[in-house]
């Protein structure tokens, strides 16, 4: 057997573990993603609050 055929193999197998594991987790109930908070939200709104929202005013640098 060649190198290609092992590494070939190897990457067979482990996008197969990878299938099987991800098939019992989504049985489980799936990744929990957390919701932000209100904190993480109002700060994520002042960051962007005066941000430019057009091509044409990202590119303007006047006041």
């Amino acid at each position: 057997m060649s190198i290609w055929m092992i590494l070939g193999l190897l990457l067979v197998l482990g996008l197969a573990v990878a299938a099987i594991v991800d098939l019992r987790d989504h049985k489980r109930g799936g990744h929990k993603v957390p919701l932000p908070s209100r904190a993480d939200l109002h700060a994520d709104a002042l960051l962007t609050h005066n941000q430019p929202t057009t091509v044409a005013q990202a590119f303007s640098f006047t006041p």
